[in-house]
């Protein structure tokens, strides 16, 4: 549970600290923010659907949310995903005072941070909200990635557009917390008179880096790859991508990617391992093969350099069996002297059969 309690009035401005005390002709009200984390919830763009997270792999779960930040990848964010937060307000101020939604990298209660041009850090993540009692805040995902990088961020709001949002290069290749800041505002104040702790939300919307090292061998129907793995720790499994081609040369991957940079649609497999076989293919077709990681925010990273294979039968070999048996080749009894001679010899036989063996890697 998050909480934070202050003494709010009307009429002064205030340094920035988390909460504040105001007088205004001897009047003072106790304002108090709550936000339940355990009921944090995320729908689709439509405000009311319950949204179907893209996370994989056996890490991600709920769209990575815990106790204490919530993850949103690139899909989250083309998706037009939605956070919503349920809050509850007691002592609700004066009319005139603004209720805000802000989300910065850097401390939104800082004087100027949210309305200074040559200060701001901050931008709005909603329009100017009426105060209730208890009541539901939907943040986008687009409005949280969209500024970021910005300088000067707006200050006011302004709907990003998921397309140009999700893909916004200030946003880096690496996870971004942005804090999201409830605030009240004096009209006219620089810095918020009541804000609730900020709620982290890490924000990543580029895939891993390429695999490197893929080798690949031919089976039968199959072919086997192994690989290098990308720095990065937040990967959550790997794809296998294979596409039938006629002829194959060095860079040509005969992939088509989304523009998250490796949403690739020949997925033949998926793994969390760094060696996986691709099946179900073709003896004597040419495939080409590659491996993209994934992260646990649900980004597809790029495609390693293809690889060219040929899955075809594995050959057969053939192998003598050498084995022994006791023989008997005669016995003469002389029996003038009653001596038995009895030769004996080892025999050899022969045998051979037919296996299929294993194929070298490659």
């Amino acid at each position: 549970m998050l909480s934070l309690s202050g003494v709010f009035t009307t009429g002064s401005r205030l340094a920035a600290v988390s909460f504040v005390l105001l007088a205004f002709e001897g009047r003072a009200r106790a304002v108090t923010i709550t936000t339940d984390v355990a009921e944090i919830t995320r729908v689709a763009s439509d405000g009311s659907t319950p949204y179907s997270c893209p996370g994989r792999g056996p890490a991600a779960t709920s769209c990575i949310v815990d106790s204490t930040f919530q993850g949103v990848g690139f899909h989250d964010c083309s998706d037009d995903t939605e956070i919503v937060f349920p809050l509850a307000i007691s002592g609700l101020p004066d009319p005139t005072v603004t209720f805000e939604v802000w989300a910065g990298t850097d401390d939104c209660t800082q004087p100027g941070a949210t309305n200074n041009a040559s200060t701001a850090t901050c931008w709005p993540v909603a329009p100017p909200l009426v105060p209730q009692a208890v009541m539901n805040v939907p943040i986008r995902v687009a409005d949280l990635a969209g500024n970021l990088g910005v300088i000067p961020p707006p200050p006011s709001y302004q709907s990003a557009v998921a397309s140009t949002a999700c893909v916004n290069p200030g946003a880096g290749t690496g996870e971004t917390t942005v804090n999201v800041f409830f605030m009240f505002f004096v009209n006219g104040s620089l810095a918020p008179s009541v804000a609730a702790p900020p709620f982290p939300v890490k924000v990543k919307l580029v895939g891993p880096p390429a695999c490197t090292a893929v080798t690949a061998g031919p089976e039968q129907d199959a072919i086997v790859l192994t690989w290098l793995p990308p720095a990065d720790n937040t990967i959550a499994g790997f794809d296998l991508l294979a596409a039938p081609r006629a002829t194959c040369g060095t860079g040509v991957s005969g992939f088509t990617c989304g523009g998250d940079a490796g949403t690739c649609i020949q997925i033949a497999g998926t793994v969390q391992t760094m060696q996986g076989t691709i099946p179900g293919l073709t003896d004597g077709n040419t495939y080409s093969v590659a491996v993209a990681a994934f992260d646990e925010f649900g980004n597809v990273g790029a495609a390693s350099e293809p690889v060219c294979v040929t899955p075809e039968p594995l050959p057969e070999t053939t192998e003598t069996l050498v084995g022994c048996t006791a023989c008997t080749f005669g016995a003469e009894n002389e029996r003038r002297g009653g001596v038995a001679i009895v030769l004996s010899a080892v025999g050899i036989i022969g045998a051979t059969r037919r296996r299929r063996t294993s194929r070298p890697k490659v």
